[in-house]
């Protein structure tokens, strides 16, 4: 009789929320809990990981490299979009700032010949030196910029017109070098930066070229001349014209020193 009655919840009254999993993340004041929610997840996780350990300037200088690498990778082009019959249109013309298309690779040209004379007799002939302008029908003029030992220098050439002045005269500035090379010798050149140059010639380029000269096993008394050149000779020049010239500049160049060494 004395137990009182219980009392009927009102109809607006929300439902009790269940007791949470772990108690004591409700028990911290509110502004608290994501300061406390941080500390367990790093206690449980470990240390933390090495990005974060690592100088700021580091993850920048990574960050731009993977992002250069990524820029640097070939991008799939689009495929074609189809006209009324579904063949693909003509495509228009680059936009401001598109890439680049990729300049055609320098060409490299391979002479090979025997030679009716001693290895040391043909290089001295092809290295800068007082034989050159006496043989070399194409080669006009040449002088000694530097010299830094016996056979190591920076030497500046000029060469004659091609192909009735299609190819204009040409100027070069090249670092070369002699050295042996298995049973022979070689001499080597590239071309070098030279601030100075004559506005009458249209200044070459010459990538990494040489000639290998060793005597033939069979006739020591006869060697056998490689010669490996990669030339740009700048300028807008017909391909069909830089191919013809070469040619004949080689074939030229094996005859002329075939004809000094027998006058020598």
């Amino acid at each position: 009789a004395n137990q009182r009655s219980a009392r009927p919840a009102p109809a607006n009254q929300r439902p009790a929320r269940p007791a949470p999993a772990n108690p004591s993340q409700h028990t911290l004041p509110r502004q608290l809990l994501p300061q406390a929610l941080r500390v367990r997840s790093a206690e449980e996780l470990g240390p933390p990981p090495l990005e974060s350990r690592l100088p700021s300037h580091w993850l920048r200088a990574a960050a731009s490299r993977r992002s250069l690498a990524a820029a640097a990778r070939p991008r799939p082009r689009p495929a074609p979009v189809g006209g009324a019959s579904g063949s693909p249109q003509r495509q228009g013309r680059r936009p401001p700032g598109g890439r680049r298309v990729p300049s055609p690779p320098r060409l490299r040209f391979k002479a090979q010949g025997v030679i009716d004379d001693i290895v040391n007799s043909v290089i001295d002939h092809i290295r800068p030196g007082p034989y050159r302008l006496d043989w070399d029908s194409l080669m006009t003029s040449m002088d000694i910029l530097e010299h830094f030992e016996e056979n190591c220098c920076v030497m500046r050439y000029t060469t004659a017109g091609q192909l009735w002045n299609i190819i204009s005269p040409r100027e070069f500035v090249d670092f070369s070098y002699t050295v042996d090379y298995e049973d022979g010798l070689l001499s080597c050149g590239l071309s070098v930066d030279w601030s100075e140059q004559r506005p009458e010639f249209i200044r070459g380029f010459n990538h990494p070229c040489g000639w290998f000269c060793v005597p033939r096993k069979d006739n020591p008394q006869q060697s056998l001349l490689t010669g490996y050149i990669q030339t740009d000779l700048r300028g807008m020049i017909p391909q069909s014209a830089v191919d013809t010239a070469m040619a004949s500049t080689l074939i030229s160049f094996y005859v002329d020193l075939r004809k000094a060494l027998q006058k020598a």
